[in-house]
């Protein structure tokens, strides 16, 4: 935040500061918190007992794992708007061959429907 808006926002009477600071919580207790927290998921709903995961060095990347047993997984690429199967971050997307357009992805609520495609992929392959 600017100074200017700070000062501006401390003139009318408001408190300015970190949520730490408004729970009066120690370093060691932030710490605790930061720490149980779930990893971040991009806002996006995938069924019970599967994982979502962010991949390392790909901030594009999630990886999608179901429960097991049968263990499957799909990398989705929100960059590219797909996903594939298996961990991977190179090569075709589900649904994309090489004369024909594939599904496009856009609008409001675009990284919840790949997901969604990509949950309805695995569990057909675990059929």
């Amino acid at each position: 935040m600017k100074k200017q808006k700070r000062d501006k926002l401390e003139a009318a009477g408001w408190c300015v500061g970190s949520a730490d600071e408004f729970l009066k919580l120690s370093a060691d207790e932030s710490r605790q918190v930061t720490e149980s927290m779930p990893p971040p998921r991009d806002g996006v709903r995938i069924p019970d007992g599967w994982t979502l995961e962010p991949l390392e060095r790909r901030p594009d990347y999630v990886l999608i794992t179901t429960p097991s047993p049968g263990r499957y997984m799909a990398t989705v690429d929100f960059r590219m708007r797909g996903f594939r199967t298996g961990y991977s971050t190179s090569g075709r997307l589900v649904g994309e061959e090489w004369n024909k357009p594939r599904k496009k992805y856009g609008g409001r609520g675009w990284k919840q429907a790949v997901v969604d495609d990509a949950v309805v992929h695995l569990q057909e392959v675990l059929r």
